[in-house]
């Protein structure tokens, strides 16, 4: 498991990338609020999992959550909350890999 917070900006995105997916039975990621209950998934795409991301040409995978609206591939909401927890974990891999994480501007999306 790996846990994280983030604050972001209304006009930023958190950034999180995988080099590559290893061999496991699954993956997912969820966003939850700050207190790490989980945000309205009826309303909101607020998890990812290894049937439902998109990978990369080169077998790497970017992930993008935001509070704001964004066609960007593997994109996750905050549900308008600009401050929250998130919660990847991989589930029965002997090679976990460690994501690469950044802040960037909403305006960075469009290369994504």
């Amino acid at each position: 498991y790996y846990h994280g917070h983030f604050r972001l900006n209304r006009d930023q995105a958190f950034r999180i990338r995988l080099e590559r997916i290893p061999e496991c039975h699954t993956w997912n990621l969820q966003v939850d609020n700050y207190w790490m209950e989980s945000l309205d998934y009826r309303y909101h795409r607020i998890s990812i999992n290894k049937h439902t991301a998109e990978v990369n040409a080169d077998g790497s995978v970017t992930l993008i959550v935001t509070p704001a609206t964004t066609n960007a591939t593997n994109a996750l909401s905050t549900a308008g909350h600009t401050e929250g927890t998130l919660c990847f974990r991989w589930v029965g891999t002997d090679d976990p890999v460690h994501p690469e994480v950044a802040i960037v501007p909403l305006t960075a999306l469009a290369n994504q």
